[in-house]
């Protein structure tokens, strides 16, 4: 358990994460955990989650990956242990997550993700394992290697791309 300027958060699983927000003046406002009970299936890599403002709203969008069922709010992402899975998820101003979308699959990673100009979050990285599950309408899969998929402002999938056949995505 965390305490943070009061604020208390629980993680259940070794690669939970907590999310909070801060003041100008470094006071914390508020704070949510996000996660499951699984270990993570590559406890040595140590890439990152990314957040990001998304300046029309004001609403943070996170990225990153996942293993077994992911909570995030109000909202459960299913998973399975053994695999390393995509979340992209959104909290309000307040702390509130307003969606959470996620693509499946043996082992997907997020190296990046940016918003563009039409205010869609668009995420860049990696399918290093094939299949991977793009869940939408349709739902899209893709084979072994870089992509970047497009979310709308309310986490619908807009597309996924397939764009290198090897290698990564860095600092997208």
């Amino acid at each position: 358990t965390w305490n943070m300027d009061g604020h208390l958060a629980s993680v259940t699983g070794d690669s939970d994460m907590l999310v909070f927000q801060m003041s100008a003046e470094g006071v914390v406002q508020w704070v949510q955990t996000a996660g499951g009970a699984c270990e993570d299936p590559d406890p040595w890599d140590d890439r990152p989650r990314h957040a990001l403002r998304e300046p029309a709203s004001g609403d943070l969008i996170v990225t990153g990956d996942y293993a077994g069922n992911a909570s995030f709010g109000a909202f459960t992402l299913p998973g399975w242990c053994e695999y390393r899975n995509l979340f992209v998820a959104a909290y309000d101003e307040d702390g509130t997550v307003l969606w959470a979308s996620r693509a499946t699959g043996p082992d997907i990673l997020v190296d990046a993700h940016v918003v563009g100009p039409d205010n869609n979050i668009h995420v860049f990285g990696i399918v290093a394992q094939a299949p991977a599950t793009f869940h939408g309408s349709p739902s899209i899969e893709l084979s072994t290697g870089g992509f970047h998929a497009t979310y709308g402002t309310d986490g619908t999938l807009i597309n996924a791309d397939h764009i290198l056949n090897t290698g990564e995505v860095y600092g997208a």
